[in-house]
């Protein structure tokens, strides 16, 4: 189940508020909150634990393309 949450991570807008809290890589357009993953120190985010962490840690894994709209869901096209 961890790695289908970080493919939904992959799948979400570039201006989700959760990607406000991740690092830099990830963030998309959303300007970093000021408690984000990316404003911690190495230190700091080696003691942080939780699913944001995981996903971070996995969505380099993902190698195939993720449309958050796939076209057989498009009515018309």
């Amino acid at each position: 189940m961890a790695d289908r949450a970080a493919a939904r991570f992959v799948t979400l807008t570039k201006t989700h508020p959760l990607r406000a809290l991740v690092t830099e890589e990830y963030h998309g357009e959303a300007p970093l909150h000021r408690i984000s993953l990316a404003r911690l120190t190495p230190r700091q985010r080696e003691k942080v634990k939780g699913p944001l962490v995981d996903n971070t840690l996995v969505c380099p894994q993902i190698s195939e393309p993720i449309a958050p709209v796939p076209p057989q869901a498009q009515p018309g096209l």
